[in-house]
């Protein structure tokens, strides 16, 4: 009964992903967005390095396929910035 764009067990057969976003607020991102501006929440330590080289791309690409990439994704958890 429930409509939505995207149903996630026909997402997970097609072996794809996909993340859903909550608790955005313009206050939430404008906080953020400042902290990054500030340089109290740099965003390189979100991302990692960037690989701009072809061999930095392809080292990038081996330690995904290795599982030996660091994690580059990160929770912001707001609740208690209220």
């Amino acid at each position: 009964g429930v409509k939505a764009w995207a149903d996630m067990e026909r997402l997970q057969q097609r072996e794809l992903t996909t993340s859903f976003v909550s608790g955005w607020t313009r206050g939430r991102i404008e906080s953020t967005l400042e902290l990054m501006r500030s340089g109290a929440l740099p965003l390189e330590r979100f991302a990692g390095a960037p690989s701009a080289t072809e061999a930095d791309i392809m080292a990038t690409i081996r330690a995904v396929l290795d599982g030996t990439l660091s994690p580059v994704a990160a929770v912001l958890d707001w609740r208690d910035l209220q």
